[in-house]
């Protein structure tokens, strides 16, 4: 009878590059080895459509997720996900916030964490309970770069009740808030290099259209692109990609 085991590492690491999440869990479970394998930093699976991370089971407190492919909810338990609220996710790694506000960056795969600084303070001057914290302080968060490839990336929030952006980059200390967005964004993403930032529309139904490189002064530069709404901030995200295609 054939050793599982003692298949080579080169191996597994090119099966690894094939799997799916789903089979990325199973080839773990094979033996303690293979387990090994897969949450050695250097392997990823494959890429795919993502898995939407949902709530925790009171009783067991494993992490709900749904796989949309295969139309089926997968329980995994997740220690560093415990108790926490999800933020935003990049690449795999989803932002929690506990209650006791300890903001991390976490792989559910491999259970990697990176700790981030504490979120810039809601609003100063006002306390608000710990639980409405945990929920509402950070609105969301992306990176530029996914961490197991690119040791200097940089992590983008919007948080408080204005949407305020800040950034965060390794080696430093706290967040820095970004200026420049009159009204505050309504949403970020980042794209071939850049942040971008979805202002507020305005009256004439218009959305305004920053963009944010690091290693600038921490301010958004105002693009001159026309990004009509109609009523659908999807639409403006589509539109907005458009035009940048085409430039």
């Amino acid at each position: 009878m054939a050793n599982w085991s003692e298949l080579p590492a080169d191996v597994l690491k090119h099966i690894i590059g094939f799997l799916p999440i789903q089979d990325y869990h199973r080839f773990s479970a094979v033996c303690r080895y293979w387990g090994m394998m897969a949450k050695e930093r250097r392997h990823s699976p494959a890429q795919q459509i993502p898995w939407l991370a949902m709530g925790e089971l009171e009783d067991t407190k494993k992490r709900k997720f749904y796989d949309v492919l295969e139309a089926r909810h997968y329980y995994l338990d997740v220690p560093e996900l415990r108790g926490t609220v999800l933020c935003g996710s990049s690449y795999g790694w989803l932002f929690t916030l506990d209650r006791k506000l300890n903001f991390r960056l976490v792989n559910p795969l491999t259970g990697e964490c990176y700790d981030l600084p504490r979120p810039p303070p809601f609003n100063k001057g006002h306390v608000e309970s710990e639980i409405y914290l945990q929920r509402y302080l950070v609105i969301k968060g992306i990176l530029d770069y996914d961490p197991r490839t690119r040791s200097d990336f940089t992590a983008l929030i919007l948080y408080g009740a204005s949407y305020t952006p800040a950034f965060w980059r390794v080696g430093h200390t706290i967040w820095t808030t970004i200026t420049g967005i009159r009204g505050g964004p309504d949403d970020i993403t980042f794209f071939e290099g850049k942040f971008y930032f979805l202002g507020t529309p305005c009256t004439n139904s218009y959305s305004k259209f920053y963009t944010f490189e690091v290693g600038t002064e921490p301010k958004a530069t105002k693009l001159e692109l026309q990004v009509p709404c109609n009523g659908d901030p999807n639409y403006c995200w589509k539109y907005s990609n458009n035009q940048l295609n085409s430039q």
